[in-house]
């Protein structure tokens, strides 16, 4: 399973940096990195802290001053463990995205300037969850996703809040508070 996923990766950051070579004669390329928190669920479930933070990372090609489209990859692991009638069980599973985004940002004569954007894409799920260190589940599937942004930069630092969909599979609508660096 680990090998399916340095694949994955592999080839989708191939992706994006073949994807931005060639769009490189279109305008300025703006790579940006960032981390978010997911916002909305119950913190009393057994998914922690850490297992809402996605990350995230990208490039923006502008097209004019005020629009750019480019390649976005979300990474989110999630992971719990517990007992239950003294029987011990571990659930763990990963999820990738990856959007194909437009972003719109007037200019403003500002330090801080507004951005809004969206994308559509895909996002491949996996899981896996044992008891008593036997596995006895696995699932592995990809559906179509979207997402829509908005936020602020300021110099070379971004925040901005998102809300996340993947499509018919089960997952409720995310709200994410992302925070990164443009390069």
């Amino acid at each position: 399973m680990k090998t399916a996923h340095v694949v994955m990766i592999a080839g989708m950051s191939t992706a994006v940096f073949l994807g931005a070579a060639t769009l490189a004669t279109a305008g300025d390329i703006s790579p940006f990195l960032k981390m978010g928190i997911i916002m909305n669920g119950d913190y009393s479930e057994p998914l922690g802290f850490s297992d809402r933070l996605v990350y995230k990372g990208g490039l923006d090609i502008g097209l004019s001053d005020l629009f750019a489209i480019g390649p976005e990859l979300q990474f989110q692991h999630l992971g719990y463990s517990g007992t239950l009638s003294g029987v011990d069980y571990t659930t763990s599973g990963n999820i990738y995205a990856f959007y194909g985004n437009c972003r719109f940002a007037p200019k403003v004569k500002s330090s801080i300037s507004p951005f809004v954007g969206a994308g559509l894409g895909l996002a491949h799920g996996t899981s896996r969850a044992s008891i008593e260190g036997v596995d006895f589940s696995s699932f592995s599937g990809t559906k179509g996703s979207f997402h829509a942004f908005g936020g602020i930069e300021f110099r070379s630092l971004t925040a901005d809040l998102e809300v996340n969909r993947i499509f018919k599979s089960g997952v409720d609508t995310n709200a994410v508070v992302n925070f990164g660096v443009r390069f």
